[in-house]
């Protein structure tokens, strides 16, 4: 019984895969950037989703063999507001290698600059998510 239960404890941690990628532009990414269809919700003007910036390695998240996936909160009735939740670092092969928070300074709302990857995924993301 005590077995089953861990079991059952385990699988309800574990998130469920990111699998429905929806592709959007970047201007300053070739290979553009993805969002997770399945986990993008809209709740009024906030929209949260797992955001993918194909081929870009972030700063002490990623090596250049790991795609970073960034789990954004953007606000699309204020002008331009965004925050980072966390960041996933995926292998390859879609396995899951580890998740980190977001720091408090990047978990804040801020205006991302014109013409940055956060603004191009913040414009795609209240464009593309209903």
């Amino acid at each position: 019984m005590m077995m089953m239960l861990i079991a059952i404890l385990l699988q309800s941690a574990v998130p469920a895969p990111l699998t429905d990628w929806q592709p959007f532009e970047l201007r300053r990414t070739p290979n553009g950037g993805l969002y997770d269809k399945q986990s993008a919700k809209r709740s009024g003007s906030i929209v949260t989703a797992w955001v993918r910036l194909v081929n870009v390695e972030l700063k002490s998240v990623n090596k250049p063999e790991e795609q970073a996936d960034a789990h954004l909160e953007v606000d699309c009735s204020s002008r331009n507001v965004a925050r980072m939740l966390a960041y996933r670092v995926v292998a390859r092969n879609g396995t899951v290698k580890k998740e980190i928070l977001a720091n408090p300074q990047q978990k804040g709302w801020s205006q991302p600059r014109i013409n940055s990857r956060l603004f191009d995924a913040r414009q795609a993301l209240c464009r593309q998510v209903n």
